[in-house]
């Protein structure tokens, strides 16, 4: 079976000739991951200079690290999903800015490097109409969506990925992460404007992305939101239901009126706005941290099932990087047997493989799913 018609067997709850797979993983990863199948002579530190954007279309260039970890996860037996995005094309950013005006940086953890915000556009800011007078957003004219046709052609046997939103994310870039909750009590008159804002943004680039494609692929919008910590909720469910969930119903909206599914990440101990969510019309819920309070994997299969594809489950808190061959190989088992049985289930890492994990431990994940 390709990629494809797996991942559509998981959707429609029927059971492929195995469970697909998808693969997260940070470019310090997928360096070493290369290196340890010998499909690369350069250094870790070149390669992740290669790798150092997330798995897409747009980006899988000629590259050798990109073909080298196109050729790795071929060996592996991945099922990936491609991601399309347009290209920037609006007016020249400053240099770390991003198009919403916000400055990053790279910091370095030890072991690799993440961006970090680290001014906030719009964090001095105590009204909307102060905002108004004084910020410019981005506008969705500001993107090339030209190539996005192109970019998909090559890539009718795997599931795609296109457009989407996570827009309390960015907002976090804008205020900053404490006044953002801060904003929750204090100021949810600029919640509510800024949270419309960056909806419609993301709904008109998702529209014009989803315009240009062929019919026939299997989409997926990504409409996504961190909402939930190790042991509960991060945002009330009062606040997820005021400030996300109309927001995401219409993303919800576009991807139905254009054939595409709605593919929804979560982080974390969401169970108490797991119903809404549900109601909304997800179609597969990601990252399933059956770890964190009341995600049990049991419970879950045994509540929605029937309405939702399990995308994840790969312990990347305990087991990927801290057991041992045997302990992922086990976690296989059980994630295929708990959210698998008649289908409805993606086997993939909980979130992006760390440089710590070792490459044995993620063979023997892909090699365990891909047995009979």
């Amino acid at each position: 079976m390709t990629p494809r018609e797996r991942w559509q067997a998981a959707l429609e709850h029927r059971t492929a000739d195995r469970v697909p797979t998808d693969y997260w993983a940070t470019p310090e990863f997928s360096a070493k991951l290369v290196r340890r199948l010998g499909l690369s002579a350069k250094s870790e530190a070149e390669l992740v200079a290669d790798l150092n954007l997330p798995l897409s279309s747009n980006n899988i260039r000629p590259s050798e690290g990109f073909a080298c970890l196109r050729r790795a996860l071929a060996e592996l037996g991945v099922d990936f999903m491609v991601k399309l995005a347009p290209r920037f094309a609006g007016p020249s950013l400053e240099p770390d800015c991003d198009e919403f005006g916000c400055r990053h940086r790279e910091v370095n953890y030890g072991a690799g490097t993440y961006d970090e915000t680290v001014s906030h556009s719009l964090a001095g800011f105590e009204s909307v109409e102060a905002i108004e007078r004084s910020y410019k957003w981005p506008e969705p004219e500001w993107w090339d969506y030209s190539t996005i046709a192109e970019q998909a052609k090559d890539w009718a046997q795997h599931p795609i990925q296109c457009g989407g939103s996570e827009p309390f994310m960015v907002y976090k870039d804008l205020r900053g992460e404490e006044q953002a909750y801060i904003d929750l009590r204090r100021h949810r008159d600029i919640v509510h404007y800024c949270m419309d804002r960056l909806f419609e943004l993301a709904g008109q680039k998702t529209r014009r992305m989803l315009e240009r494609l062929p019919p026939g692929l299997l989409l997926f919008c990504y409409v996504a939101e961190d909402m939930g910590f190790q042991t509960g909720l991060m945002i009330s469910p009062a606040d997820i239901r005021e400030f996300l969930l109309p927001g995401m119903k219409r993303r919800v909206e576009l991807a139905r009126r254009h054939n595409a599914l709605v593919f929804h990440h979560n982080d974390g101990a969401i169970a108490a706005i797991l119903p809404d969510l549900v109601a909304l019309g997800i179609d597969v819920l990601n990252p399933v941290q059956w770890r964190a309070s009341g995600m049990e994997r049991e419970k879950l299969k045994a509540d929605y099932g029937d309405r939702l594809v399990f995308h994840g489950a790969m312990d990347n808190q305990k087991t990927m990087p801290f057991g041992t061959v045997e302990d992922v190989r086990r976690e296989v088992h059980d994630n295929i047997r708990l959210l698998g049985a008649a289908g409805g289930y993606v086997l993939a890492p909980c979130h992006n493989l760390q440089p710590i994990t070792p490459v044995d431990n993620v063979v023997a994940m892909y090699e365990t799913a891909c047995s009979p």
